[in-house]
């Protein structure tokens, strides 16, 4: 009778045991926070000193050493960055654009309001982290040259109407200024903006720290166009290794 008592009670533990959730953690941290309302099986061996869980997030497995790890939840990104228009300024007083790099380079004169010759059209990704970017755009079929950054340099005309150019991309806001030219006559500037952006740096805050690691991590199932350094469009080892090899950089 005893026998039968103790499996009764043993079935009993196993059954309430089953409907809670577990969480193994190895805490060393002197704050340690969960706010998490519904716990999701997780283990940490935790030695930071201000490790924090906030929200549901996937399982985790770790070893968290650093001071200000964190994991939040995302938003998730548009699968591909935004276009910036062009800013179209008159080219009046003062000197244009200078051109860069060797060879013969021509410097964009401002011309008169009266210019006749229309605008060009102006595209580029509104950032990436490539060190190099593509600016492109419509002309005229008169035109005879497209001056980027007071240069025709580099700049090939594709007939009938379009035109490009490969720019070399700097960590941060990029000036483009570009002219159709026909003649001796020019139109007026129309300015870009692209952007480079440190590969590494999921969040934009110039910076590769623990928070860009979060982000990789919950991109690693939802895409983010932001965790995607090689910009090959998934999210995989290559991302992580990307990062690592940038860890603690800024500029």
């Amino acid at each position: 009778m005893s026998d039968r008592k103790v499996n009764i009670g043993i079935c009993a533990l196993l059954l309430v045991l089953r409907a809670v959730p577990v969480v193994a953690v190895d805490q060393t941290s002197a704050n340690f926070q969960n706010f998490n309302s519904s716990f999701i099986s997780t283990t940490v061996k935790q030695q930071s000193n201000n490790f924090q869980i906030i929200g549901g997030v996937e399982s985790i497995v770790g070893n968290v050493l650093s001071n200000n790890f964190g994991v939040a939840h995302g938003v998730p990104s548009p699968q591909a960055a935004p276009s910036i228009p062009p800013v179209i300024i008159p080219s009046s007083g003062g000197g244009g654009g200078g051109g860069g790099g060797s060879g013969t380079t021509t410097t964009a004169e401002p011309n008169n309001s009266t210019s006749t010759v229309p605008l060009p059209t102006v595209e580029y990704r509104a950032w990436t982290f490539k060190n190099k970017g593509v600016v492109h755009g419509t002309r005229t079929t008169q035109t005879d040259q497209i001056w980027v950054n007071g240069s025709a340099d580099g700049v090939t005309l594709i007939e009938p109407v379009l035109w490009e150019k490969v720019l070399p991309l700097f960590l941060g806001m990029n000036e483009v200024r570009v002219q159709q030219v026909r003649g001796s006559d020019r139109s007026n500037i129309v300015i870009g903006y692209p952007k480079r952006r440190l590969i590494g740096d999921a969040d934009d805050n110039r910076f590769v720290e623990d928070i860009d690691i979060s982000l990789l991590t919950r991109a690693w199932k939802i895409y983010s166009v932001d965790a995607d350094f090689n910009e090959d469009g998934r999210i995989d080892d290559v991302d992580l290794s990307l990062l690592v090899a940038h860890w603690g950089q800024s500029y």
